[in-house]
């Protein structure tokens, strides 16, 4: 899903108006093809990320500019140091008009923080978004 986003931001910089839906679900579709998932999860992954995409399209297409707006923007390039640990990674979107960091989650919402002695999977990923939330703010 990141890449395709990253498709549509290109888009609308290049063209000056976001692809149409047809063309960002092929795209979509591509490149979860290309994936190496069983055909099963392909198939389920691209119905849910199709939909997905649809949604966007109707509610928040608006969300993507020609200006003011980096996409995928690489971290690792910058030489940003917190004390002596380098930050690396990719924020997905700043938006440098507004001041904002879109950051993109393409997983189910959780229903709840669980709590920190919790140790599963979900506690780990929520564990890890905040983490990003108070590195954003930092930045």
């Amino acid at each position: 899903m990141h890449k395709t986003m990253q498709f549509i931001h290109q888009g609308m910089i290049k063209k000056g108006t976001i692809p149409d839906i047809n063309g960002v679900t092929s795209y979509f579709k591509q490149d979860i093809e290309a994936s190496g998932l069983s055909e099963l999860e392909v198939s389920k992954q691209s119905n849910r990320g199709i939909r997905a995409l649809e949604q966007l399209y109707s509610h928040s297409s608006d969300m993507f500019r020609k200006t003011g707006q980096l996409s995928e923007l690489d971290l690792s390039a910058e030489s940003i140091f917190i004390g002596e640990a380098r930050v690396i990674g990719k924020i997905d979107v700043v938006d440098t008009e507004k001041g904002v960091i879109i950051d993109y989650k393409t997983g189910k919402p959780a229903k709840a923080w669980p709590k920190p002695t919790v140790a599963t999977y979900e506690a780990l990923k929520l564990h890890k978004y905040r983490q990003q939330l108070l590195f954003i703010s930092l930045y």
